[in-house]
């Protein structure tokens, strides 16, 4: 008979070795729903977290009746940015204007290369159908709801997650929704092999997540 696998999830705390008197070191805060395509639903105990800060996020559509089937990848957004409307403009196949939602030149963009002014990055890439004068597109830019959640670091967010602000008590299952937590979060001392890191981080990038959360008071052993 083949005995089962079995999981052991980590222990809550199992990462710590020492946190100041008066739970000082700890910090509640709501961990964002997560899901995974693995069908795994648990936060483990330790993961190291971020928190979403910018204020802002982008939605890009194409005009109706553009000539051209230009294609937009990831919108991405830093902080400082102005919220509202912004639009692209083609005044030649290749070539085209942004503007801000006040109607503002923001600068000149060519397909097939990154645009980034004013805290707005894009990239426009031309389809089968070149671009005419006046087509255009618009790429709106409003609050983002999730500011002040916490979610698991990632190593390609732009949004603040991209940079550690705590670290998860308990495993958690936050897949049915936006979940309250405890975390680690200054004044300790942790095990950093008994933290989970995100996937796929080098040992260069998990030496910059340990300086981030040695500047919030977390000295990684």
């Amino acid at each position: 008979m083949t005995s089962p696998v079995l999981t052991e999830n980590r222990w809550s705390a199992g990462f710590l070795v020492s946190e100041a008197n008066g739970e000082r070191s700890r910090l509640q805060g709501t961990l964002l729903q997560q899901t995974y395509a693995t069908g795994v639903y648990y936060s483990q105990a330790g993961t190291v977290l971020g928190v979403v800060a910018d204020g802002s996020s982008g939605t890009y559509a194409a005009n109706a009746g553009n000539t051209g089937n230009f294609t937009c990848g990831t919108v991405a957004i830093t902080q400082g940015i102005i919220e509202g409307t912004y639009a692209i403009e083609f005044f030649a196949a290749t070539k085209y204007n942004v503007y801000t939602p006040a109607g503002d030149e923001l600068g000149e963009g060519t397909t097939g290369v990154a645009f980034a002014a004013g805290g707005l990055g894009f990239t426009l890439t031309a389809g089968g159908t070149a671009a005419v004068a006046g087509d255009g597109a618009t790429i709106a830019i409003g609050a983002n709801a999730n500011v002040g959640l916490y979610a698991p670091l990632s190593l390609t967010a732009a949004d603040g997650t991209q940079n550690a602000a705590a670290i998860l008590w308990n495993t958690i299952d936050a897949s049915q929704g936006n979940t309250l937590v405890t975390m680690a979060a200054r004044a300790c001392e942790v095990n950093g092999s008994e933290l989970v890191y995100p996937s796929g981080a080098t040992s260069t990038q998990i030496a910059a997540i340990n300086a981030q959360l040695l500047a919030l008071g977390i000295v990684v052993r």
